[in-house]
């Protein structure tokens, strides 16, 4: 296995995920990493959101696993410790297409079936994993059972500027601009940028700041404001996305009530045609549900746990 670093700093080694260099059919290198790869209850999938990296999602690993779960996740390209298109020391979180998003979740689910993770597979997708995991599905890529937190469907644009943003990233990708920065956005991560009181991903501060912390340590995780190509390449895709069939595959949703990051519109109207699913909101919630306060956070796995359990059997 080609060894790649996981900053991790677990005192229970029977905790500690592995993480490994994997490449793509497109050529670009990924991380991805597992954790308890001899569970019985089969294998989850997370698929994280723009600017995350693996790291954020070691306590979620650890949850998953307590319950009797397999799980492995990776950074998307552009992200962590990925391979990145953008010049070398930028943070700039830029794609050019969603399409090659794909070729790192066919990636992942490689590196699943050659380490022998256990089957069935679910999928935990958060924001824009959400994004790519429903274009997966629609791809024909049948999970078990899917858990969707917080999906952006859409980007949550203010109605009137609506026109303005869509113009913005069409003349940007006319005149090959599109690895700009989009106006308003920080050079920084977000949790490096904005303060805690009243910020959009959660009320739980030492979530907050742990993910600072992180990023300040290794500063090679960090993935600052959106690109230009990016805000185009989501609005893209979200037009595709809105015209699909919705998956007949159950599902799972759960929404922040205090959501302010993704469009919510595109989110009820999918899942209100959408068979076999089930919604729950949180009302006391932002952005990252399982990353809340302790009273919510543990809701919310107790939610994502006995929704998979309920079909980990064949």
């Amino acid at each position: 296995m080609n060894n790649a670093p996981l900053f991790d700093e677990v005192i229970d080694e029977s905790e500690a995920g592995t993480a490994s260099w994997v490449t793509t059919e497109d050529n670009i290198r990924l991380r991805v990493c597992h954790w308890n790869s001899d569970a019985p209850k089969g294998t989850i999938l997370v698929l994280p959101g723009r600017a995350e990296f693996i790291e954020k999602y070691i306590p979620v690993a650890h949850r998953l696993a307590k319950a009797g779960y397999a799980v492995a996740s990776l950074d998307w390209r552009g992200q962590g410790l990925s391979d990145r298109s953008t010049p070398k020391g930028s943070v700039l979180g830029h794609i050019d297409s969603y399409a090659s998003y794909q070729n790192d979740v066919n990636a992942l689910l490689q590196h699943t079936e050659a380490q022998e993770l256990p089957k069935p597979i679910f999928v935990l997708a958060h924001s824009m994993g959400g994004m790519i995991a429903l274009r997966s599905l629609h791809n024909g890529f049948k999970p078990r059972a899917i858990c969707f937190s917080a999906p952006m469907w859409k980007v949550k644009v203010a109605t009137l500027l609506r026109p303005l943003v869509w113009l913005v990233g069409t003349i940007a990708e006319l005149i090959g601009k599109t690895m700009f920065r989009l106006p308003g956005t920080s050079t920084r991560h977000y949790t490096l940028s904005a303060p805690f009181e009243d910020n959009k991903l959660t009320t739980n501060a030492e979530v907050f700041a742990s993910i600072a912390r992180t990023l300040r340590k290794h500063p090679e995780l960090e993935v600052g404001g959106p690109s230009l190509g990016w805000l185009r390449a989501s609005q893209h895709e979200s037009t595709i996305l809105a015209k699909i069939p919705t998956p007949n595959i159950p599902a799972l949703i759960l929404l922040g009530g205090r959501e302010r990051i993704v469009d919510m519109a595109p989110v009820l109207k999918r899942v209100a045609q959408w068979p076999n699913s089930k919604t729950h909101q949180f009302d006391a919630a932002e952005h990252e549900v399982l990353m809340e306060v302790p009273e919510i956070a543990d809701q919310a796995f107790e939610r994502v746990i006995e929704f998979f359990d309920s079909f980990s059997e064949d």
